[in-house]
């Protein structure tokens, strides 16, 4: 069994006011290709190409504007579809099967669903289709459809992407026409009906309209891809709704031209371990072993978990803004060094079980607001537990992760 506690009110004060942001965490930028509807995965900045992986029951591409993929930070899992099918996979390994193949949710069973992105704040997987619909839905496995609208753009566009920047409420679209395509943009309170429009130009001359955009709304940014190359641009929002954008740069994409990518979506790396758990007195030697459940996302309840920890004991999760740090003194009672500095304290948590086993396992929740401001906070975290009667304490490893907005 997994007991949860939530983050207190004094804890967030601490942790959104103490200290001002710094730069976004590292992510990669994935996506389903065409025809041999592998995952692949790059990094921007640098151009680095990252070993693709083959999805298992994910059916050929039906038309040019079909495929998607998207990061589910409720899970750390990734959503695609070939346009009419849908899987999840698991983005810790691969393409591990997470929910199996099922029709994917769109405006009608001829239309090819084009483009995929998770709102992590409100808990949907928005889908747009070659029909120009827009369809949210509660995360599930099945989705569950919760709205529908068509999205309005200009005649003879077709859209082919979709991304949610949660933190200043705008939804970004891409579309195909026989001339390119073009970018829209919407508020998300009124997803169907863009504020503005403006065309997207790839950077190489032979390249392809656009085939899927993602956003890193922590920074601001965004990306696109016409299959082939990766694009990312600066933007910022006003009131209006108005929005202006800086200057394009682009990536090469290390796919084959003739297998180009159908979606882009953004994958943040996993946290930083360090250190190592241990025990003393009546406490059980454990791997007390302390990881996140879900991805860091602002606007979603991050979960900070403890497993294989001393059963039926009190435990605790540290917090501190930075980084783990090492080669600090043992303090008594405590077995080993704490890795975090002064920070909140979530819990107090019992864990799972019935002492003395090493099964128990809970989870500490902190709440988080979907706002720009806190993305790149740089968190570090460590469980402490208190075993039988007081008369031993274990420790888990320490954890350094970012705030992002995805």
């Amino acid at each position: 069994m997994t007991i949860r506690t939530a983050i207190t009110a004094s804890a967030l004060a601490f942790l959104f006011t103490a200290s001002a942001a710094v730069a976004q965490g590292p992510f990669n930028l994935r996506g389903l290709t065409r025809n041999t509807q592998s995952l692949a995965s790059t990094i921007h900045a640098s151009c680095a190409a990252l070993p693709p992986c083959l999805p298992a029951g994910m059916p050929p591409h039906t038309s040019f504007a079909a495929g998607g993929a998207a990061f589910d930070g409720t899970d750390k899992n990734i959503w695609a579809t070939s346009g009419q099918a849908l899987v999840k996979y698991s983005g810790a390994f691969g393409c591990a099967t997470v929910c199996p193949p099922m029709p994917c949710p769109k405006s009608s069973a001829v239309a090819n669903a084009s483009g995929l992105d998770v709102v992590e704040s409100m808990n949907q997987l928005w889908i747009v289709d070659d029909n120009n619909w827009l369809t949210q839905c509660i995360i599930g496995c099945p989705p569950t459809v919760a709205a529908q609208c068509m999205v309005n753009v200009i005649a003879g566009d077709r859209l082919s992407g979709v991304a949610v920047d949660d933190g200043r409420g705008v939804v970004f679209y891409t579309s195909i026409n026989s001339a390119g395509g073009n970018l829209y943009v919407a508020p998300i309170t009124n997803p169907c009906v863009p504020f503005a429009t403006m065309p997207l130009v790839p950077c190489a001359p032979a390249g392809m309209p656009a085939q899927g955009v993602a956003v890193d709304w922590g920074s601001a940014t965004l990306y696109w891809t016409d299959g082939v190359s990766t694009h990312t641009m600066n933007y910022a929002v006003a009131a209006g709704p108005s929005i202006s954008f800086g200057p394009q740069t682009c990536c090469p994409w290390v796919q084959s031209p003739n297998d180009p990518i159908t979606d882009l979506t953004l994958q943040p790396r996993d946290t930083n371990p360090a250190g190592n758990p241990c025990a003393n007195g009546t406490c059980p030697s454990c791997i007390s072993w302390h990881s996140l459940r879900n991805a860091p996302v602002l606007g979603d309840t991050i979960e900070l978990g403890l497993d294989d920890a001393p059963e039926g004991s009190l435990a605790w999760c540290l917090l501190t803004i930075g980084s783990c740090t090492t080669g600090m003194p043992t303090l008594p009672p405590l077995c080993g060094p704490l890795l975090v500095g002064p920070g909140p304290t979530l819990g107090v948590n019992f864990t799972s079980g019935t002492a003395p086993g090493c099964n128990g396992t809970t989870t500490f929740l902190m709440a988080t607001p979907a706002a720009p401001v806190f993305a790149g906070l740089p968190l570090a975290s460590q469980c402490v537990v208190l075993c039988g009667g007081g008369t031993g304490t274990a420790l888990s490893n320490c954890q350094s992760w970012v705030l992002m907005g995805i």
